[in-house]
């Protein structure tokens, strides 16, 4: 026998109603999960699934990768906030490294941190304000922070170099 919901003195047409939606309802597969997953989520939906996890830096310009990435680590940045994994998890999706020196380590003012970021793009006042919009998530609220960001830049140089010579050869067989 199949569980339901109805009530035991449910009328005919209560149950007719409840077997014709029923049918109707489970026809189609629930799209929930896929929806709250950044990997299935669609690409049209990932703003929304971003205002779901309070991503605080959010960029509709940016790459489907970052925005999946950034969507993933939204969750764990919160969950570890004021550690160093947190602050290497906040910029990883921004294309960069981070050194972290905590003042024990730089003999500095109490929870003052030295933080040396490297990306892989331009800086401007864009990609600043997106790098201390995710840090002010994943430091600690007693620590202040100097930061330093610097990008790399890469470029191959090609050498190339053709002759042309104007001798002629001429090949001739001897036979004995």
């Amino acid at each position: 026998m199949k569980k339901h919901v109805l009530p035991v003195n449910a009328s005919l047409l209560e149950r007719g109603l409840y077997h014709a939606f029923e049918s109707l309802v489970y026809r189609h597969k629930n799209p929930y999960p896929d929806l709250l997953n950044p990997d299935t989520c669609p690409v049209d939906k990932l703003d929304y699934l971003a205002q779901e996890r309070l991503v605080p830096d959010w960029d509709s310009n940016a790459s489907e990768l970052e925005k999946r990435e950034t969507i993933k680590s939204a969750m764990r940045i919160s969950r570890l906030a004021g550690t160093r994994a947190a602050i290497q998890q906040a910029l990883s999706p921004l294309g960069g490294t981070v050194a972290i020196k905590k003042w024990w380590e730089h003999s500095g003012a109490p929870y003052h941190l030295d933080l040396d970021i490297t990306v892989n793009r331009p800086v401007n006042a864009e990609l600043e304000r997106r790098i201390r919009a995710r840090l002010s998530l994943a430091v600690s609220a007693r620590d202040t922070f100097q930061l330093s960001i610097g990008a790399v830049v890469s470029s191959s140089q090609h050498i190339s170099a053709a002759t042309r010579s104007t001798y002629i050869t001429t090949i001739t067989t001897f036979y004995e």
